[in-house]
């Protein structure tokens, strides 16, 4: 019954846009741009009555007037006005609609009573709401940018749901610069009608998703986000970022999107019960999700660390140890192998110190070396892809003749962009997870590029890239754990 319902929404074959605009910087001209921009193939309907047409498609003056039913209607009017629209949307026959504006159940009782009204006539008719108060949605398989920021978006197999829809949008930015994509992502807003736990039931059997990441509030519906979550994270992996942690954050989500914060302690215990990785902050969102929707999931808790400096390696193993995970020593055997080619200083254990050599092909020999141990279950590999700064500051302040920067790249960038290519196929070759660390940026760096072409997010610090391994090892510890559970 979800997926039918929600269907329509996630692939409608028509929508009118009530309120589109050809009035610059008019959230009815950004919104209405960015669904033609997207490449949206589905029947479009422009509804303005002091409008010929919009962006050169004929506008009609109400949606009664399009003549046809609808399989969605996009909202963008002042809150009092949408009450009566929505009734004549009902009466047109539309099976969903997207209320993009704020002004109810966050604002007090004047808007809660707006919101109730709203909700009424969807319950009459049939119609689900997603918002009001949301900045819209994305849907790949429809080619559906609906949202009010602009948004160059990736398609790809990541489900992302926000009760923020400005938190929502800056992290898919952030994500997609990192080389990830979306199958789906809706800014869920004050969820008078459709609740988060709806969608998360709708992605259990959705194709084209693999990995759900939530932004959540309230997350009031607790008992039902727990039952379907239980149900969801024993296919795909659930990753949830819960604000409203403090007094100040919960008073915050109530005048956002009018949300009721409850105890913090119950929601950790909730989600270690339904298998949900939380994130502590916004940003380690995108670096959770990223492992989770891209690489395997390892067998213990045996971390190996491989870095260019020690600094950023005792970091790591400081958190490694924080997140209860291991840093084995290695065995005698592996030390007497990688002495053959590691530096006469290298660290000769875990972590794994190149102590700064510039010869990085020994990068290469390190990584597989290490994936070979029976003994390390999953690799942290610190650094890579900062060779590009040396090119970039030879170039601009240095006296070399472009034939020894023509060398240095060679034996710098040229050779880390490979070791990149390699990473990618190690994974797959040992089915262990590898956890890039770097600060490298990727129109610099194309060694940061390919990795983030492919999915693997550079993750900028240690201590980041330490959970991120954290969650993937929480996460595959879960599954055998309900595994384990069914065959008793």
């Amino acid at each position: 019954m979800v997926e039918n319902r929600l269907d329509v929404l996630f692939n409608p074959k028509s929508i009118a846009v009530i309120g589109a605009s050809n009035t610059l910087m008019k959230w009815g001209f950004l919104v209405f741009h960015n669904i033609i921009r997207g490449g949206y193939k589905g029947r479009l309907y422009p509804i303005n009555p002091k409008e010929k047409d919009v962006f050169g498609i004929k506008a009609y003056p109400d949606i009664k007037s399009v003549g046809k039913r609808l399989d969605m209607a996009v909202v963008i009017l002042p809150a009092p006005k949408v009450p009566q629209t929505l009734k004549e949307c009902a009466e047109a026959g539309v099976k969903t609609a997207i209320i993009i504006a704020g002004g109810f159940g966050e604002t007090g009782e004047e808007g809660k009573n707006l919101e109730g009204e709203m909700l009424q006539i969807a319950k009459n008719s049939g119609m689900r709401l997603v918002g009001p108060n949301t900045m819209g949605m994305y849907s790949s398989t429809a080619n559906l940018s609906l949202l009010m920021p602009p948004i160059p978006l990736r398609p790809g197999n990541i489900a992302f749901l926000s009760e923020s829809g400005n938190l929502g949008t800056t992290m898919m930015q952030s994500a997609i610069v990192n080389g990830l994509g979306f199958s789906r992502y809706v800014s869920v807003g004050n969820q008078a009608d459709l609740k988060i736990y709806e969608f998360m039931e709708y992605f259990i059997e959705d194709k084209t998703t693999d990995a759900v990441l939530i932004y959540g509030e309230g997350l009031e519906e607790g008992r039902e986000f727990l039952n379907i979550s239980k149900r969801l994270t024993q296919k795909k992996p659930v990753v949830v970022y819960k604000s409203g942690k403090t007094e100040a954050g919960k008073k915050a989500a109530a005048s956002h999107v009018g949300a009721m914060v409850g105890s913090d302690r119950l929601y950790d215990s909730a989600f270690r019960q339904s298998g949900v990785i939380r994130a502590d902050h916004s940003f380690e969102m995108v670096d959770i999700v990223s492992v989770l929707s891209r690489q395997p999931l390892p067998k213990g808790r045996r971390i190996g660390i491989l870095t260019y400096g020690g600094g950023w390696g005792v970091i790591a193993s400081d958190f490694c140890g924080m997140y209860n995970l291991r840093v084995p020593q290695l065995s005698d055997e592996i030390i007497r192998e990688m002495d053959k080619f590691m530096p006469p200083h290298w660290s000769k254990g875990n972590p794994v110190d190149t102590v700064g050599t510039l010869d990085i092909s020994i990068f290469r020999k390190a990584v597989e070396t290490i994936l070979e141990c029976d003994e390390i279950d999953g690799l942290l590999v610190l650094g890579i892809g900062g060779y590009s700064f040396f090119i970039h500051y030879y170039r601009s302040f240095s006296l070399l003749t472009n034939y020894q920067l023509s060398q240095m790249k060679n034996l710098l960038c040229d050779t880390e962009a490979q070791i990149a290519k390699d990473l990618i196929g190690f994974i797959d070759k040992y089915n262990k997870p590898i956890v890039v660390t770097s600060i490298a940026d990727v129109v610099m760096s194309e060694a940061a590029r390919i990795l983030e072409d492919n999915g693997i997010v550079n993750i900028p610090s240690p201590e980041r890239a330490a959970k991120a391994m954290a969650s993937l090892v929480y996460y595959g510890e879960y599954l055998r754990n309900v595994k384990r559970k069914k065959k008793k």
